[in-house]
């Protein structure tokens, strides 16, 4: 496999990377284990943003076999990791859905961290060292 081709794999399995507009899509349960009372979910491809760089993790639904199950976290190591309260079975066909409302506002919070930083920059010299905001 050549570089470009695991570069393309990667950003088709991490839908968030190349299109933060998508917030629905379909998925299958590569793995699913039991840790510290929940679950831990993983996905083929995800839309789900991990979180990272000052921006926080999406929360939102997966639905499947009738069911939605609340994903309450999203983490990444190596793999992009969402948490559940229930286990899905592996090779389980699922839909993604990403809270729209945080997501955009995350979004745009995050857009403004970055204006607000270069304007600072451009105009006093300043050098950025950690900036955040949030809901908190």
């Amino acid at each position: 496999m050549t570089e470009t081709e695991i570069l393309e794999r990667r950003a088709a399995a991490r839908i968030y990377e190349h299109d933060g507009e998508t917030l629905v899509f379909d998925a299958t349960v590569v793995g699913c284990e039991e840790r510290g009372g929940g679950y831990e979910i993983r996905l083929d491809r995800t839309a789900f943003f991990p979180g990272g760089g000052g921006q926080n993790a999406d929360a939102g639904v997966l639905h499947c076999g009738g069911e939605d199950i609340r994903v309450l976290a999203c983490e990444r190591g190596d793999e992009v990791v969402h948490t559940s309260e229930r286990p899905i079975p592996v090779g389980s066909d699922v839909c993604g859905e990403v809270d729209a409302a945080p997501r955009l506002s995350r979004m745009q919070n995050h857009t403004g961290e970055h204006i607000i930083s270069g304007l600072a920059h451009r105009l006093f010299g300043c050098e950025n060292r950690g900036f955040h905001m949030s809901e908190n």
